[in-house]
């Protein structure tokens, strides 16, 4: 059994906003490094960060 959180219908919108702006925008998570990776691809992160 898994539990997903649905992304927020105006994420890519918001997200897209920010980085036009010249905001760096950066994704905290306490989740797998691969889940984070494909909940960034789908709102608009291209690029996988330094993980820690």
């Amino acid at each position: 059994m898994g539990i997903r959180d649905q992304i927020r219908p105006t994420a890519a919108e918001t997200i897209a906003y920010f980085k036009d702006q010249g905001v760096r925008v950066l994704v905290i998570s306490g989740d797998d490094s691969h889940t984070v990776s494909g909940i960034a691809a789908k709102v608009g992160g291209g690029r996988r960060g330094t993980l820690r």
